[in-house]
C-alpha cells in the first residue's frame, strides 16, 4: 500500500492487528498498533479490540486493562465484543466486582449486554459461591430483553446445586423447559448428580429414566452418579444392570465406574464378586489404582481375610501402584482386629522405611490394639513415638489408652495419662470419663467416680446409661442405696425415655440381690415401676423368687400387681399372670428359673 502511496487506514491496520494478534505475534500485533498511534490516524474498536483480547490471552491483563482505558480517552467507544473480552478476563482473575462494574457501565454506554457478558458473569459469580447475585443476573436479563439460553441455565442449576439448593435447582431446570429450550447431557448430568448427593436418590433415578426416553445419552460421569446411588438405595442386581446397559447405549465404564461397582460389592462381603469385577475391570483395559486396591484390601479385612489382603498389598506394590496411609491403615486395622498386633507392627515399619509417614489413624489403631491384647506396656511406648515424631494425640488416642489401663487394673497410671491429655489440651469426652469412671468403679474406689461424674457434668458432658448404672450398683455394694437411688432418678431425669430403661437398674437391682438385701432391691424396682418403666422378667424373677425364698411372699404378690397393672392397665392379664399371682397367693417358693418364662408371657 506504501509502495502505491496509499495510506492505510484504521480499518486496514485494525484487520492486520486482529491477524497478528490471532497467530501469536503479539510484540508484532503491539509494534503495529504503536505506528498506527504515531500515524495520526484514530485506531478502530476492531484495533482496541483485538490488541485487548490478545493481551489478555497472554496474561497481560494490566497492559489489556489500560488499553481498555485508553480507548475512552481517545473517544473509541468499547463495542460489546469489547466489553465481552475485558468480562471475561476480569472473571477469570476473579475480578467479579470489576465484571460486575464493567456490565453497568456497558448499559450507561447504551449497550446491551449479550448473553456471552452474562454468561460470563454468572459462571464467574456461581464458581465464587455467590449464587445468588448470579441468580439476580439471571432475573435481569430478561427484563433487558436478554434471553437466557442453555448454557445460562446449566450454570445457575450447577451454581445452586454446589449450595445444596436442589429445590431451586429443579425449578429452573423446568424454567429452562418452559422456555422450550431442551435440556442437554450437562443439564441433566448437574442436576442427575445434585440430587443424588441430597440424598433423594429416587427422584435422581426417576430423571436419569427420563433422560434416557429423551434419547439423550449420558455421560459415564452420570452413569457413575446413578450406579452409586443405587448401589446404595437399591439392590446390587438393579446396579449391574445398569451398568451392563451402559454398553449398549454408547457409553463405556470408566475406572470409576468399576470402583463403585467393587465398593459396593466389598461393603456387602461379596468378594468372589469383587474380584470378578477387578479382573473384567483389566480386560477392559483400565488399570486398578490406589482406590481400587484400598476398596479390595478394606472388603477382605472385614470378613477376617487378612492374610488375603497382605498379599494383596504385595501384589499393589510390584505393579507400581504406591499404597496410601489410608492403605496401610486399614491392613493395620484388620491385623488389630484379628489379634495379630506382631504383623500389624511389621506394617508400621514397612511405611516407616519405606518413607511414608505414619498418622494419627495409624497409631490410633495400634494404642487400641494393643491395649485390646492386654499389651499397655506396648501402647504407652506408641504413645511417646507418636508425639516424637510431631503427631498430636487426639481424644481417640487417650481414651484407647485410658481404657486399656484400667482394664489392666493399672488405675493409677491411666489418671496419669487422663492428666497429661488435660495438660495437653485435649478435652476428654463421654467415652473418656466413662473408661475412668468404671476403672474406678472396679477397683471399689466409688468415690473417684462420683468426683469425676462431677467433673463431666460441669464440662458440660451428660453421663449415659452406663455411667448412671456403675455408679448406682457400686454405691449399692458399699451399703449407700440411698445414693444410689439418688443417682438413678437424676439420671432418668436428664435423659431421653429412649436412652433409660431396664438395663441400668440392672446394676444396682442385680448388685442388691447378689448380697441378699431384698428390701433395697425392692425399693429400687417399685421405684422403676412408679416411673413408668417395666422391668424385664429376669429382674422380676430374680427380685419374686428371692422375696418368696425369705418369706414375702405377700411383697412379692404386690409387686407383680404393679408391674402388671402397668404393663396392662388393670385389663384381663391372661392365665399366665393368673397363675402366677395363684402360686405367691398360696405362699408357693418359685425358682428364679420357673419364674423367668412365666413372666416373660406377660410382656
Amino acid at each position: 500500500m506504501n509502495e502505491r502511496n496509499v495510506s492505510p487506514d484504521s480499518w486496514s491496520y485494525g484487520i492486520l492487528i486482529d491477524g497478528l494478534a490471532k497467530a501469536g505475534k503479539l510484540n508484532d500485533a503491539r509494534d503495529l498498533f504503536q505506528k498506527l498511534l504515531h500515524s495520526g490516524v484514530t485506531p478502530s474498536t476492531v484495533a482496541y479490540t483485538s490488541l485487548i483480547h490478545g493481551l489478555c490471552m497472554a496474561n497481560s491483563f494490566d497492559d489489556a486493562r489500560e488499553l481498555f482505558a485508553d480507548m475512552n480517552r481517545r473517544g473509541c467507544p468499547p463495542s460489546p465484543v469489547t466489553y465481552n473480552v475485558i468480562i471475561d478476563a476480569s472473571c477469570k482473575r476473579g475480578m467479579l466486582e470489576e465484571a460486575c462494574d464493567l456490565i453497568k457501565k456497558m448499559i450507561e454506554d447504551g449497550h446491551v449486554p449479550d448473553v456471552v457478558t452474562y454468561n460470563t458473569v454468572m459462571d464467574g459469580l456461581c464458581k465464587s459461591g455467590r449464587v445468588e447475585e448470579a441468580l439476580l443476573l439471571f432475573n435481569e436479563m430478561e427484563r433487558l430483553g436478554c434471553t437466557p439460553n442453555r448454557r445460562s441455565h446449566n450454570t445457575i442449576i450447577l451454581g445452586l446445586c454446589q449450595q445444596s439448593k436442589i429445590d431451586q435447582a429443579c425449578q429452573v431446570f423446568h424454567e429452562m423447559e418452559a422456555r422450550d429450550i431442551p435440556p442437554d447431557s450437562w443439564s441433566y448430568g448437574i442436576l442427575i448428580d445434585g440430587l443424588a448427593k441430597a440424598g433423594k436418590l429416587n427422584e435422581a433415578y426417576k430423571l436419569f429414566r427420563r433422560m434416557l426416553d429423551s434419547g439423550i445419552t449420558p455421560s459415564a460421569v452420570t452413569y457413575n452418579v446413578v450406579i452409586h446411588g443405587m448401589c446404595l438405595a437399591y439392590t446390587l442386581d438393579e446396579a449391574l444392570e445398569l451398568f451392563k446397559s451402559m454398553r449398549s447405549k454408547g457409553c463405556r465404564p470408566s475406572r470409576f465406574t468399576f470402583n463403585i461397582l467393587i465398593d459396593a460389592h466389598c461393603k456387602r462381603g461379596k468378594m468372589d464378586e469383587a474380584f470378578r469385577l477387578l479382573k473384567r475391570m483389566t480386560d477392559d483395559g483400565h488399570v486398578p489404582d490406589v482406590v481400587t486396591y484400598s476398596t479390595l484390601i478394606s472388603g477382605l479385612c472385614s470378613i477376617a481375610r487378612v492374610d488375603d489382603a497382605r498379599h494383596l498389598l504385595e501384589d499393589m506394590v510390584k505393579r507400581q501402584c504406591k499404597p496410601t496411609v489410608v492403605t496401610q491403615n486399614t491392613l493395620i486395622h484388620g491385623l488389630c482386629k484379628a489379634g495379630r498386633i506382631k504383623e500389624a507392627r511389621e506394617v508400621l515399619d514397612a511405611m516407616v522405611s519405606s518413607g511414608q509417614s505414619p498418622d494419627v489413624v495409624t497409631y490410633n489403631t495400634l494404642v487400641h490394639g494393643h491395649c485390646r491384647a492386654g499389651q499397655t506396656e506396648r501402647a504407652r511406648e506408641l504413645l511417646s513415638d507418636m508425639v516424637a515424631r510431631g503427631l498430636a494425640p487426639n481424644v481417640v488416642t487417650y481414651t484407647a489408652l485410658v481404657s486399656g489401663l484400667c482394664k489392666a487394673n493399672r488405675l493409677p497410671e491411666a489418671c496419669g495419662v487422663f492428666a497429661q491429655m488435660k495438660s495437653s489440651g485435649c478435652a476428654p469426652n463421654l467415652f473418656t470419663y466413662t473408661a475412668l469412671i468404671l476403672g474406678f468403679c472396679s477397683a471399689g474406689q466409688v468415690d473417684g467416680g462420683l468426683k469425676l461424674f462431677g467433673e463431666m457434668v460441669c464440662a458440660g458432658i451428660s453421663p449415659d446409661h452406663v455411667v448412671y448404672g456403675t455408679l448406682a450398683a457400686e454405691l449399692c455394694k458399699s451399703g449407700r442405696s440411698a445414693r444410689a437411688l439418688e443417682i438413678l432418678r437424676e439420671g432418668r431425669e436428664s435423659l431421653r425415655s429412649e436412652a433409660w430403661g431396664d438395663e441400668v437398674y440392672r446394676f444396682a437391682v442385680d448388685g442388691l440381690l447378689d448380697a441378699g438385701k431384698m428390701e433395697m432391691a425392692l425399693g429400687f424396682v417399685r421405684d422403676m415401676v412408679r416411673g413408668g418403666q417395666l422391668p424385664a422378667p429376669e429382674r422380676c424373677a430374680s427380685l419374686v423368687a428371692g422375696l418368696c425364698k425369705s418369706g414375702q411372699g405377700g411383697e412379692a404378690r404386690a409387686v407383680l400387681e404393679e408391674i402388671m397393672d402397668l404393663a396392662y392397665g388393670g385389663k384381663a392379664r391372661g392365665k399366665a399372670a393368673k397363675f402366677v399371682e395363684e402360686m405367691v397367693g398360696k405362699g408357693y417358693e418359685i425358682e428364679d428359673g420357673v419364674l423367668k418364662p412365666l413372666l416373660s408371657t406377660l410382656k
